[in-house]
């Protein structure tokens, strides 16, 4: 499946290319190596130190007490040499998207498939998910190359209903974005704050507010695609890796992209 996916999606790089991201060094990093290497002097030295004592109890109390100490000393080790991993190279990366066009051409975009998982909507509001929904398929990015999958796992008439409503909204809420490029792509993130709205944001919150739905353009439209899994008592539902296995098999058979952004309900993503 991974190979069907990743076909066709081959880009070459050539160094006359503005970089799409950069990445730089920090500074602390010689310290941390310093620190990690004098830290580890200290940490077998303690364990020696332990180790010593431990062969040198004469009763059976301080046997346990010193084996209890030398134990719970590897334990921390352990775990505080894991740690360590995350700061051997520490690195800074700025991206930028706006080289993506010099690139490569907007219709050789490789395309994207964005889950959504979902499972209770009272803990988890339907209005939420549909914020989620509507900022993914605003993305300044193809449309043909977008398609959302939302995953319900409550198998909720409630968010299906909403899912229904966040498609047809989405015919006022796209042309928006793309004509005002607002940066807030979420309606719920837009609507609570407090910047100034245009004539035609008035018209979108009314529209919201009364769930009143037309077509207003011929603009292609993202796909939004929902599914509910049914449950069974006597099978184990692996919850929202469950849920993630489906929608991968799903999107394999329906849009096969090579490139997959899962999300919560309650996330959203703005225009950078």
């Amino acid at each position: 499946m991974e190979d069907q996916r990743l076909r066709g999606f081959r880009t070459s790089s050539i160094a006359s290319n503005p970089p799409l991201h950069t990445y730089r060094h920090a500074r602390r990093t010689t310290l941390n190596l310093v620190f990690m290497a004098i830290y580890t002097y200290a940490i077998l030295a303690h364990l020696h130190h332990n180790a010593h004592k431990l062969i040198q109890s004469t009763t059976f109390v301080s046997l346990f007490i010193t084996l209890s100490f030398f134990v719970s000393d590897i334990i921390l080790a352990i775990v505080w040499a894991m740690q360590q991993c995350f700061r051997v190279a520490i690195i800074y990366r700025s991206e930028f998207p706006e080289n993506l066009e010099m690139v490569m051409k907007k219709s050789d975009f490789p395309a994207l498939d964005v889950f959504i998982c979902i499972a209770d909507p009272y803990k988890e509001p339907p209005i939420r998910l549909v914020s989620t929904a509507l900022s993914v398929m605003a993305y300044d990015y193809p449309t043909k190359k977008i398609s959302a999958y939302v995953s319900d796992d409550g198998g909720s008439q409630l968010t299906l209903f909403a899912c229904m409503e966040a498609a047809k909204f989405a015919s006022h809420w796209l042309p928006l974005c793309r004509k005002t490029k607002i940066i807030d792509r979420s309606p719920e993130a837009y609507f609570a704050s407090n910047h100034s709205w245009s004539s035609d944001a008035e018209k979108i919150k009314v529209l919201l507010e009364s769930s009143k739905n037309k077509d207003i353009t011929d603009h292609l439209m993202p796909n939004l695609i929902y599914h509910s899994r049914e449950k069974s008592k006597t099978s184990f539902h692996h919850f929202k890796a469950g849920a993630l296995n489906v929608l991968l098999r799903v999107s394999a058979a329906m849009t096969n992209a090579p490139i997959i952004l899962t999300l919560d309900c309650d996330m959203y993503s703005n225009d950078p």
